[in-house]
């Protein structure tokens, strides 16, 4: 599954737009990048 398709299952599921979607998964990815690089440091 790539990124536009998990953006579709989120919109979806949520009933939310694609974009809606894609902001919040967007927002979660950078969030979880960031601890696992606060962590590692």
């Amino acid at each position: 599954m790539n990124k536009g398709e998990l953006v579709d299952q989120i919109a979806q599921k949520a009933m939310v737009t694609k974009k809606q979607a894609d902001a919040v998964l967007t927002a979660a990815i950078e969030a979880i990048m960031e601890a696992v690089s606060t962590m590692i440091k």
